[in-house]
């Protein structure tokens, strides 16, 4: 496998940051490289699945897709092959901690409006 590849989304689980049918441009990761937030590319059941790390532990990390409700079990770090850096979507490509760091936000501003 190369450094770097790109695979195209499919479903919405990572959704409003990632939708079907986005390519989603990946880089391979160490697991000592590994971090809380990092969207990452696992093998399960022979589908891959592109989820963020919600945790991290020595060994393991729990990570879960942004448009599902529950976390994933726990996955030994050694089980991630990738780590997502950009993605596009209509011919234009964004840079994940960009896109990411933008709506965050935008959540932040209506966290405000809402406590006023």
């Amino acid at each position: 496998m190369k450094d770097r590849f790109k695979i195209q989304s499919k479903g919405n689980s990572m959704f409003p940051l990632l939708r079907d049918g986005d390519v989603i441009d990946f880089k391979k990761i160490l697991p000592k490289d590994i971090k809380f937030n990092d969207i990452i590319l696992i093998y399960r059941n022979g589908v891959f699945i592109t989820h963020r790390i919600v945790y991290v532990s020595k060994k393991y990390v729990i990570a879960r897709g942004d448009n599902n409700k529950q976390a994933d079990k726990q996955l030994p770090k050694e089980s991630i092959l990738a780590k997502a850096i950009r993605f596009k979507r209509n011919g234009i490509w964004y840079d994940i901690q960009d896109v990411y760091s933008s709506q965050s936000l935008t959540y932040i501003v209506e966290i405000r409006r809402l406590a006023t």
